[in-house]
Formats: C-alpha cells, structure tokens, sequence
C-alpha cells in the first residue's frame, strides 16, 4: 500500500515578530545553571588565591561546559577532554601570536583556528556553540599582550577551567550512569505517542518531523555514541529493544496503523525507560545496523564540495576578512569581530536562515550590552 507524500514545507522568510516567539525545544535550565557554575567556580578560586587574573583564564576552559550536554557519559568524557585540549591550545595561540609587532599574525591564527574548528565540529556533528567558542577563545588571546613569556601557566589556567567543566558535566555518572540515553528515549516515546495521537491533524507534518529528530536522537544515544557493545541483557541492550519498539510504532502510525493503541504502547515505553524489562530471545539476537565512524566521518568530509569543508571555507575567510578589517582599522578588540562572523556561519545555514540568526544575534548583543552598562555603572568591587 502506497501513501502519498506530504507538501513540502513553505519556504523559509526572515520575520521580526520570529525574535519574540518561543521555540520549541529542551528544558535548558540545568545547562545554564552548570555552565555558570563551571565559570562562578573558576572565578572564585581565582579570587580565593589572589589571582582574579588567572581565574578569568580558566573561563575560557570553563567553555568546555557548552558541549557534549545530553550525551552518554563515556562518550561525553572524551568528547569534553579533546574540546578542553582545544581551547588550550586555542588560547596559548592567540597568546603566542602577540609576541609579534604586527597583529596581522594573530587575525591569521584566528582564522585558521577558526576553519579547523568549523571543518572539525561539522564533520564530526559536535553541535553547538560548535566552532564558535575556539575562535572566540583563540582572539582572546590576541589580545592578551605582553604574556607570550607565561605560555606555561595560561596553558595550565585554561586547563584547569576545563577541568572544572569536565568533573561538573560528569559528575551525574556517579548516580545515573545511563541517564543520557535513558532521558532521549523518554523523550523519543512523548514525541511518539504526540505523533500517534495527531496523525491525521493539523500540524501532523510538523509533529511527524519533531518525533523522527527524537527518535534519531535516542539512537544515536543508544547506538553511534557508545564506545563499547551493549553486552545480552544489561541496561543498555534493554534500552535498545524499547528503542526498536518505538521504531515500529512510528513507521505503523506513519503507515496509518497507529491511532490511540499506538500512544499508549508508546506512553507505556515511555514508563519502562526507568526499568527496561528483559529483552525477548529474538532480540536478544539482534545486531544493530552499522553505523558511520567518527573516522570515515572525516574522510568522506575532506572531499573537495563536502558540507564540512564548505562551511569551514565560509567561516574561515569570514574570520580572516573581518579581522583584516578590524586590524586595519586599529579596532582595540578587533577579536570581537572575528568572533561575530564565525557565530554567524559555524551552523551553515542557508541565506535566509542565517539572515535571520544574525538579525536575532545581533539585537540580543545589544541588548547584553545594554545590561553590562547598567551592571558597571554601578562599579562592583571585588568578588
């Protein structure tokens, strides 16, 4: 039985009354609040040992905290390890660079600082703030001058930021090891049972969308982040199973089977997550589709009209137009420029999509800076 396909979706306009409406998307609370922890605590160590200087520093590690949320732990540990070895070595460059008497060196180091980040973070799907916090963090350190004889301990001040960040992202590992992967597939069988009860309704195509991001972001939770093989019947193989069973009942509603039968096996998925039952003996044999390496990843990204290597084109001769311009024109924080484009392009999207991204930036920038003058006139004093 064939099933006619849906209408495309209108096309994307950049609209005003967009910057005032709330998307939908995740409880982003928690993140907030541990990402200001990671920069709080390294703020106030740096404080507690004379050093507010040096605090300041391991922010910029601290960054580390803005990735890899909602992944698995052991995937997410080494995910946050090499972004921390990142920013460091972000950092030091940017430092490094000002030991020249010409800035042009470091608009050079941002810049391609800036297309290593882009072309990695887009091959590899790090997601956001992707590439954008390697540049920012590598213009910084242009313009940290008169500090590229303490390389050493900028490098240890940086690391050590990133370490915080590290221990606060994974200290949830010591309670729910497989909360990750636990906390998609919830969401996965919401956004089934959603769908199943919609499916004829109006904003079905819509629904239908949101609930296959859901479900492709349960898998790969449960399968492309997992470092190791789900051994027969533990946790995460049983997590697997109810994965695949939410598959069945998605493709059936799409197909026209679902209905409310198809929202309660998927709310009752939904309640299993926290006990996940016994596997059956025939998915105990079940060996999951292969997947794409982080290696082949790369590979096929290094084609010449990749996705990854244009975007990393994009943002890397944005960095380095805009720095040229800033360095030109003798801007004191001409790194800020920098930055600006490469949080612009790092997302690759199209014209219209990022038009409207930058209209949105750009006024909540003002508006950030509106809120810092006010908080600054009022001189705060120590910590």
């Amino acid at each position: 039985m064939t099933h006619p396909l849906p209408p495309s979706p209108p096309p994307p306009v950049v609209s005003l009354s967009a910057m005032f409406r709330l998307r939908p998307g995740p409880n982003r609370v928690f993140f907030g609040l541990r990402a200001a922890l990671a920069m709080g605590l390294c703020v106030v160590a740096g404080w507690l040992a004379g050093d507010e200087g040096a605090g300041l520093l391991a922010t910029l590690g601290a960054f580390a905290a803005l990735y890899g949320s909602g992944r698995p732990y052991r995937h997410r540990a080494a995910l946050l390890t090499i972004i921390g070895a990142g920013l460091v070595v972000s950092v030091v460059g940017g430092v490094a660079a000002t030991a020249a008497s010409s800035a042009w060196p470091g608009v050079l180091l941002a810049a391609g600082i800036a297309f290593v980040a882009a072309f990695l973070c887009s091959a590899l799907i790090v997601g956001p703030p992707g590439a954008y916090l390697f540049a920012l963090a590598a213009a910084a350190g242009t313009h940290m001058h008169g500090q590229a004889a303490h390389l050493g301990g900028i490098a240890a001040a940086v690391a050590a930021g990133a370490a915080v960040a590290w221990v606060l992202q994974m200290a949830g590992a010591l309670l729910r090891p497989r909360w990750p992967e636990e906390k998609s597939l919830q969401a996965a069988a919401d956004a089934v049972a959603a769908f199943a009860e919609r499916a004829d309704g109006a904003g079905a195509d819509l629904q239908r969308h949101a609930t296959a991001l859901a479900l492709h972001e349960a898998w790969l939770n449960l399968f492309a982040r997992q470092p190791g093989r789900a051994q027969p019947n533990d946790r995460l193989h049983r997590l697997r199973a109810l994965s695949r069973a939410l598959h069945r009942i998605f493709g059936a509603t799409i197909a026209g089977e679902g209905g409310k039968d198809a929202a309660s096996a998927a709310r009752e998925i939904g309640v299993q997550v926290t006990n996940p039952p016994a596997v059956s003996a025939d998915d105990a044999l079940f060996k999951p589709l292969a997947y794409i390496t982080s290696r082949e990843m790369l590979a096929m990204s290094l084609r010449p009209g990749s996705t990854p290597m244009r975007i990393a084109l994009r943002v890397g001769a944005a960095a380095l137009i805009a720095g040229g311009i800033g360095a030109l024109m003798g801007l004191d924080r001409a790194y800020w420029a920098i930055a600006a484009s490469v949080l612009m392009l790092y997302q690759g999207l199209d014209l219209t999509r990022a038009m409207q991204r930058g209209l949105e930036r750009t006024l909540g920038t003002f508006a950030g800076l509106g809120l810092a003058a006010i908080l600054l006139s009022a001189h705060p004093q120590g910590l």
